[in-house]
């Protein structure tokens, strides 16, 4: 880590608008739960707050659902930007046949795959129509000149992309409560393989998976993630090279692993776990002749030894008193234009996939 790094201390001014995450450093994630004016409690991917308080909540009488709320926001998209595919409905055999009912699928066509990141969460957008949360994927595929399907689910783990059992935090929940930009039964690899196999023309798919892990992780042990961090990392190794291997099966165009911006670059516990995880994600990338969108390095700005504070930056969301932890549209800017360039510099894997040992991360 570089040098200013180590000389911050448990003082330093966190990542936020006007008050801080939590004021001063408090080691651990807290997941902001106020989904709908019924009250839902969910936590979403990349919602958890590193250190935040109850009180750093957005005003109680701004619901994220509520009609003034949706009303009063422009258009996330001008009419006829970008050609992203909703409606597509059905479970993931019959994906294939409900996107040809919509019409709306041409080729070369771009499989989006991940959490609240792909898929453009906003904690102040109106969560009952999907098309208010506009992530990346919309503004590659207007860039690309290709239709995209947005498969992402908000509060998706590695394990939980894989398994519908496995633990998540918070896509269950939301699908339960919220559509997704494309509607499925299964979990999303389930889809993500289904819609694969009946979509021999789509030649770009990217994955943005794993932060939810480290959340996940933080919210449910005593000492948040402390002594657990190095079995959920190795644990996620595990999972996002099964993810992998299992597009591969089905897939050889060009795949990229989008990894992540630390929501805070001078808090070192939590930028040295992110740091660990896409390290993770680049060595399976390699191992899978698959490409890394490289976002970490874009949000902490042309000096990455003396990283800049994102939120004052504008690149986060800002709520009444501190920064949501989700891109801003500018910060969505960012992300798609690191996918646009991985995506133009990735080629199709070799028919040959060489798997390799997995050393440390």
């Amino acid at each position: 880590m570089p040098s200013k790094f180590e000389r911050n201390t448990a003082d330093s001014v966190r990542n936020t608008g006007e008050d801080g995450l939590a004021g001063k450093f408090a080691p651990r994630w807290t997941p902001v739960a106020a989904l709908g004016a019924a009250g839902l409690a969910v936590t979403l991917a990349m919602a958890p707050l590193w250190g935040a308080s109850p009180g750093d909540q957005p005003d109680a009488g701004v619901s994220e659902t509520s009609g003034s709320v949706s009303a009063q926001r422009p258009a996330l998209l001008p009419a006829g930007r970008g050609m992203a595919v909703s409606g597509v409905v059905g479970t993931a055999s019959n994906a294939d046949t409900s996107a040809a009912r919509a019409g709306s699928v041409t080729a070369p066509t771009y499989l989006a795959l991940g959490d609240s990141i792909a898929f453009g969460y906003d904690p102040l957008a109106g969560h009952a129509v999907a098309d208010n949360s506009v992530g990346y994927p919309a503004e590659v595929a207007t860039t690309l000149l290709r239709s995209s399907v947005n498969a992402s689910c908000p509060g998706e783990t590695a394990a939980s992309f894989r398994s519908a059992t496995a633990e998540d935090n918070g896509c269950r929940t939301f699908r339960a409560a919220y559509p997704l930009h494309v509607g499925y039964a299964g979990t999303q690899l389930d889809f993500a393989t289904a819609y694969l196999r009946s979509h021999p023309t789509t030649n770009l798919v990217t994955l943005g998976i794993g932060i939810n892990d480290l959340y996940h992780c933080n919210r449910v042990t005593a000492d948040k993630c402390v002594r657990e961090l190095d079995a959920t990392l190795e644990n996620y190794r595990l999972e996002l090279n099964t993810i992998v291997r299992g597009l591969r099966a089905v897939y050889a165009g060009p795949l990229d692993l989008v990894d992540y911006y630390s929501p805070d670059y001078q808090d070192l516990r939590m930028t040295d776990a992110v740091t660990r995880l896409n390290a993770i994600m680049a060595q399976t990338a390699r191992a899978h002749q698959a490409g890394v969108a490289r976002t970490f390095g874009v949000f902490a700005g042309p000096d990455r030894a003396n990283a800049r504070n994102i939120c004052t930056a504008g690149l986060l969301i800002k709520l009444p008193h501190r920064c949501d932890i989700h891109p801003s549209p500018s910060g969505r800017e960012l992300l798609a234009a690191a996918v646009t360039r991985a995506a133009q510099s990735t080629g199709p894997a070799r028919p040959a996939i060489d798997e390799t040992n997995y050393g440390g991360a």
